[in-house]
């Protein structure tokens, strides 16, 4: 199984491949305590220092599994939170740039019906003295 994995890319990312390979390696490692708990193995000690070390072992990979999913969620969380940041930052310049197109927009209307209303107004041309 090993080899399988080494060689063929069974998941898509670099990292979950590693995490295979090393996982694998330690089920391979947990097989080999086992066969110290045969009838071949017959001191006593060696045994439960044998089932000592297997424990650890076990502890080892659980702890270093957690340990990858308690980083990649900080990883992906700072992400996320980040993304966030960046679109709210991103939607902050938009409105404050359609917020100058109005106002510009709103100052030329003005701008023409000061023009409009000056045209309108009737002239005093009273020179009939």
């Amino acid at each position: 199984m090993m080899i399988v994995v080494g060689y063929t890319e069974p998941i898509i990312g670099k990292a979950e491949g590693n995490m295979n390979l090393i996982n694998e390696a330690f089920v391979l490692l947990i097989t080999y305590h086992l066969y110290q708990f045969t009838e071949f193995t017959t001191d006593l000690k060696m045994r439960d220092l044998v089932g000592t070390s297997m424990v650890y072992t076990t502890f080892a990979n659980v702890g270093l599994n957690i340990l990858v999913v308690g980083v990649n969620t900080a990883f992906f969380g700072c992400r996320k939170v980040k993304l966030k940041w960046l679109g709210w930052k991103q939607r902050k310049a938009i409105a404050k740039q359609l917020e100058t197109k109005l106002q510009a927009r709103k100052e030329r209307r003005n701008q023409k019906l000061e023009v409009l209303r000056a045209n309108l107004q009737p002239r005093n041309n009273d020179t009939r003295d």
